[in-house]
């Protein structure tokens, strides 16, 4: 399930008696009521049964003892989940950053995933189009201590959704020192 806050401003009129929170999904035109008997001066309500990365509209009827009920405008809400984003840095002569991208659900895809240096370049850019799990690596050519995002993108067809994981690539290996000096007088 997804959480989807709503807020609004009411009209408090002196004939307002409640409110009434209602949702419908986006292709249908039959709204469903949500929360009835919300207090006039109510202006946020959590839906917390929403269904992830389904697209919803929601409004909320101003109900009045003298006329019907008005209601607010329509607004669209999509909650769209980001996929689960691994990583593991294989250290050595080369620090290398392996991700994985879990599988998406509910006609979602991946667009692209993109692996970003601490300072906001794009370093490698990988084109998905796909609701499948996705893996691969990015040689970072001992970079130790840098950080890097793996950005990915997902759409259901009409909202898309950047999906941020941030790893740091660890500190170089300790440097030995010299032993066994020793020092010989003349």
């Amino acid at each position: 399930m997804a959480t989807i806050n709503l807020s609004w401003t009411p009209d408090n009129g002196p004939t307002s008696v409640s409110q009434t929170v209602q949702r419908k999904l986006a292709s249908d035109s039959t709204w469903t009521d949500l929360a009835t008997g919300l207090a006039t001066t109510a202006n946020s309500y959590s839906d917390t049964t929403a269904v992830e990365n389904t697209l919803y509209d929601y409004r909320v009827l101003n109900v009045c003892s003298a006329g019907g009920p008005t209601a607010s405008g329509t607004v669209q809400a999509d909650k769209m989940v980001c996929p689960d984003i691994t990583t593991s840095i294989t250290s050595g002569e080369e620090d290398v950053i392996s991700w994985t991208v879990a599988a998406t659900t509910n006609d979602v895809t991946i667009t692209t995933i993109v692996i970003i240096d601490g300072e906001g370049t794009t370093v490698e850019t990988n084109e998905v189009n796909s609701a499948s799990a996705q893996e691969g690596t990015y040689d970072t050519g001992q970079d130790y201590g840098s950080t890097y995002t793996i950005r990915t993108t997902i759409t259901d067809g009409v909202f898309t959704q950047v999906c941020d994981k941030t790893v740091t690539i660890g500190s170089a290996p300790e440097c030995g020192a010299p032993t066994g000096l020793s020092a010989t007088p003349q």
